[in-house]
C-alpha cells in the first residue's frame, strides 16, 4: 500500500529538518575554515563537532530561515512526487519513464512553490498582513526564479532515485 499524502508530507518535513540541522554546522565549519585559512595551525588541529559546540550562539543564530527553507523544499518535493507519478501513469496513460520525468518536474515546481511561500512569510501575522495588503497571489511572488534554482536539483534527485 503506498503511503498517504500526509505521511509523505511528514517525511518531507522530517527530512528537511534533519538535513538542515546536519548542514548548518558543516556550513559554519566551512566559513570558519575560510576565515582561519591563513593561520599556521589550520591543518594541525582536526575539526570536530565538539569543537563547534563551544559556539552555540553561532550555531543557532542563522538557522531559522535555513531550516524553514530546507523543510519547505523537502515537504513540497516529497509530498507531490508519488501522487503526481500515479496520476500521470493511471489517468494520463504515460509510460513509466515519462511519468517519472513528469512527476519530477511537478515535484520541482511544488518544492519551489512551498519554499517561496515560506520565504515570503515569517509568521502568521506577516501572512495576514500580506494577504490583506496584496492579496493571495502575493504569496506566489518569486516562484519562477525559485523554480529555476531548485527544480533541477529536485529533478536530479528524483530521477537518480528511480534507478535504485
Amino acid at each position: 500500500m503506498p503511503p498517504m499524502l500526509h505521511q509523505e508530507a511528514a517525511c518531507g518535513l522530517a527530512a528537511g529538518a534533519v538535513a538542515a540541522f546536519i548542514r548548518v554546522p558543516l556550513y559554519l565549519h566551512v566559513g570558519y575554515c575560510k576565515a582561519k585559512i591563513g593561520s599556521p595551525n589550520f591543518f594541525a588541529k582536526p575539526w570536530t563537532l565538539a569543537g563547534l559546540a563551544r559556539y552555540p550562539k553561532r550555531w543557532t543564530k542563522g538557522m531559522g530561515p535555513y531550516v524553514r527553507s530546507r523543510t519547505s523544499l523537502d515537504f513540497g518535493m516529497l509530498a507531490s512526487y508519488n501522487p503526481s507519478l500515479r496520476y500521470l501513469k493511471e489517468s494520463c496513460g504515460f509510460s513509466q519513464s515519462d511519468a517519472q520525468l513528469g512527476a519530477s518536474a511537478i515535484s520541482g515546481l511544488c518544492a519551489a512553490a512551498c519554499e517561496t511561500a515560506f520565504r515570503n512569510v515569517s509568521s502568521l501575522d506577516s501572512a495576514l498582513k500580506i494577504l490583506k495588503s496584496r492579496g493571495p497571489l502575493a504569496f506566489c511572488t518569486g516562484i519562477p526564479s525559485s523554480f529555476v534554482i531548485y527544480a533541477p536539483n529536485v529533478m536530479v534527485t528524483s530521477l537518480s532515485n528511480m534507478h535504485n
